[in-house]
């Protein structure tokens, strides 16, 4: 779910904090093309808790949230033996 930069930073962080294996998980996956009709449907029905809880629903991207593993993360993590 991060970005390139937001992985080379954890992946800084954590291996700065430690000289042991760690595991790092990925989604391999397609990105599932938008359906702008269902998106604005399932953010009609989620509408009322958003003003429930005070929450600004257009802070909520739209689109998929996962970004599949692809080769930029791949040399990223090259890095990281």
């Amino acid at each position: 779910m991060l970005g390139i930069d937001a992985m080379r930073a954890e992946l800084r962080a954590i291996s700065g904090g430690t000289s042991k294996p760690f595991n790092v998980n990925f989604f391999c996956h397609a990105q599932p093309n938008v359906d702008a009709p269902r998106e604005t449907a399932w953010r009609a029905k989620l509408a009322p808790f958003y003003r429930e809880l005070g929450l600004d629903p257009s802070s909520v991207p739209a689109g998929p949230g996962r970004l599949p593993f692809g080769a930029e993360a791949a040399e990223v993590l090259r890095a990281y033996p």
